[in-house]
């Protein structure tokens, strides 16, 4: 399949190179109670998909109001079927665990600082809704920031673990990102993150999009392809973006465990595709996650 040429403007956040990039579809972002027009790019080198994103921090914070998780009760319902997981993830951690400080950036309602403090953890987060930060704040006495993580006023070598739990994607410059969680962690301290793994989705929206639509440069993708993300990762670009940054990788999986799932239907691809990521040694990726375990050097 022949692809367009991509603007030489546009470069990969990752390896910062403009020649392996290419234009992959169009899709709307949805913020608030508009639908923004959005190019996806692909970089070929490090199989990563972006965004490429300019709104401001304000419209961003308006998503989260109307995103499915923007409403503690529905969060609770969720906690239920997640807070298996959220143990698995856990203790997948150095021990022991009483006493560390652990960062969770994007918190939402704290429910997994909910978990790391049941764990021993003393917890800390950073959520730029105001509205989820401040029902945190009232809820349990842990410190919470609403700033961007860039703007954070923190002494370096604070915490033992910084963690990301589906909110590592929000950040359209992951080496910026993981820069300033270097900067944070203490030494040899620990960085634990969980991606939703959209690119698979994306690349057959990409390729039967191109058959149905051959003499259109750019394919419509539907939002499943990205979901929410401004950064779509895989298992090759986190390993990329990890050993840029200075971390070294001590896990990285596709098999996630604990969650209750509810659906026949679910389960069986929950099923399928752990197989698939086993039998191949996680060469072939398809399952709904990639977790992380890193360390900082």
């Amino acid at each position: 399949m022949n692809y367009p040429i991509a603007q030489k403007e546009i470069s990969c956040p990752i390896c910062g190179d403009s020649t392996k990039i290419l234009p992959y579809g169009r899709q709307h972002y949805l913020i608030g109670d508009g639908r923004i027009p959005s190019s996806i790019y692909r970089c070929k080198k490090d199989d990563f998909n972006f965004r490429k994103f300019d709104r401001p921090l304000a419209e961003v914070t308006t998503h989260f109001k109307i995103a499915p998780y923007s409403t503690d009760q529905i969060e609770q319902q969720w906690l239920k079927k997640r807070e298996g997981f959220y143990r698995f993830l856990l203790d997948m951690l150095s021990k022991p665990t009483e006493g560390k400080s652990l960062l969770d950036i994007g918190c939402a309602f704290g429910h997994f600082l909910d978990c790391a403090a049941q764990n021993g953890f003393r917890p800390f987060g950073t959520e730029v809704s105001e509205d989820m930060a401040d029902l945190l704040r009232k809820r349990r006495n842990y410190p919470v920031s609403s700033k961007p993580l860039s703007d954070l006023e923190l002494p370096e070598r604070q915490f033992d673990v910084i963690t990301f739990i589906d909110s590592f994607y929000y950040f359209e410059n992951p080496l910026e990102t993981l820069s300033q969680c270097y900067n944070l962690l203490k030494p040899r301290g620990e960085l634990l993150m969980r991606i939703t793994n959209r690119n698979a989705i994306a690349c057959l929206c990409h390729f039967f999009g191109s058959l149905l639509a051959p003499n259109t440069t750019l394919p419509k993708l539907p939002f499943c392809a990205t979901d929410d993300a401004i950064s779509c990762h895989s298992r090759q670009s986190i390993s990329n973006v990890m050993e840029k940054s200075g971390f070294e990788v001590i896990k990285l999986t596709c098999i996630e465990k604990g969650k209750k799932i509810d659906s026949k239907g679910m389960e069986l691809f929950y099923l399928l595709t752990s197989s698939i990521a086993l039998l191949t040694f996680g060469r072939v990726c398809l399952t709904p996650g990639i977790i992380c375990l890193a360390k900082k050097k």
